[in-house]
C-alpha cells in the first residue's frame, strides 16, 4: 500500500495533488489543511486507511528546511503547533508517532519531499530518528526541490536504523 500525504497550506501542493491523481492515477491522497495538531491529524487519517503491516511507501509532500518538514502548516514553521516534524517535535510526540510503526511493512520506505530536509546535522538526525522509531528506510534530499515535483530531483539520502547513505532517486512511476 502507498500513502501520499500533502500539506495543502500552499497552493503549489494542489499541483502535486493534481499530478499524483491525473498523471499517476494515485487516487487516495491525504490532504491536510493548515492548523494545529497536524501530526496527530495525519496519523489519524493514515489509521483510517491502513492495516498493520500494509504500508510499503509513505510519502509526505510539504515545505521543508534543514531538519524540518511541515505536515500541515504551509510556508510557516509548524513546529509550535505540532504541525511539523523536527527533532524537538519527534521527541515530544514520540509515543504518538510510534503508533504508526505497526502499519509499516518490513520493507517500507518513507519519503520526505520538502526542500533541504536532509541538509546538515539536524536533517541527518531527524531522518535517523524517524528510521529508528518506525523501523523503516527514510529518504529525503539536502537540495532545494522544484515546486510541484512528485519525485526527488537531486541527491537523496537514505537513513536506516543503522546509518545514513546516499542513494539514487526512486522512480515514482514504477511503484
Amino acid at each position: 500500500m502507498e500513502i501520499n500525504v500533502l500539506d495543502v497550506g500552499d497552493p503549489f501542493m494542489r499541483r502535486v495533488a493534481m499530478v499524483l491523481q491525473t498523471q499517476l492515477g494515485k487516487k487516495d491522497l491525504i490532504e491536510l489543511a493548515p492548523g494545529p495538531r497536524g501530526v496527530e491529524r495525519m496519523i489519524d487519517e493514515i489509521g483510517k486507511r491502513a492495516d498493520a503491516g500494509t504500508i510499503d511507501i509513505f510519502r509526505l509532500y510539504a515545505h521543508g528546511n534543514t531538519g524540518i518538514i511541515n505536515v500541515a502548516h504551509g510556508h510557516e514553521r509548524g513546529e509550535d503547533e505540532d504541525s511539523a516534524l523536527t527533532l524537538s517535535t519527534v521527541q515530544r510526540l514520540k509515543p504518538l508517532l510510534a503508533t504508526l510503526t505497526p502499519y509499516f511493512s518490513s520493507t517500507a520506505r518513507v519519503e520526505l519531499h520538502g526542500c533541504m530536509v536532509a541538509l546538515g546535522t539536524d536533517g541527518e538526525r531527524l531522518m535517523l530518528e524517524l528510521a529508528r522509531l518506525w523501523r523503516v528506510r527514510v529518504q529525503a534530499s539536502p537540495d532545494p526541490e522544484p515546486m510541484g515535483a512528485v519525485q526527488f530531483q537531486g541527491r537523496v539520502y537514505e537513513a536506516r536504523p543503522g546509518g545514513l547513505s546516499c542513494v539514487p532517486p526512486t522512480d515514482i512511476t514504477k511503484n
